[in-house]
């Protein structure tokens, strides 16, 4: 889903949708803070490019695993902070029906 609201009027990803069958996985690495703000800053701007950085990774994908190097690592699943070594991820195509009203989703 593009998450698009109010503060990312484009969402995330822009071409994202509910129901491509796809994972949009965002990872930002070796990244200063002043660099962070830019990126987002075109999270917040109509038709940016939040991901037109060196430190943004940008996988579309139906299915992910990722181990740490280290022993934690800190991951933002939906805005919670969530704290694991390994964390897989899956898409289960058609598994719920939604019904939405607002952005197309």
């Amino acid at each position: 889903m593009a998450n698009r609201n109010e503060r990312a009027p484009d969402g995330l990803v822009a071409d994202a949708h509910l129901g491509d069958g796809f994972l949009h996985l965002i990872l930002i690495k070796d990244c200063p803070r002043a660099l962070y703000l830019l990126h987002l800053l075109q999270l917040a701007k109509k038709d940016g490019n939040p991901l037109n950085f060196e430190f943004v990774e940008h996988h579309k994908t139906r299915a992910f695993t990722f181990k740490s190097s280290g022993n934690s690592s800190i991951w933002n699943l939906d805005g919670e902070p969530f704290p694991a070594h390994q964390l897989s991820a899956q898409v289960f195509r058609r598994l719920v029906s939604l019904f939405a009203s607002g952005p197309l989703v």
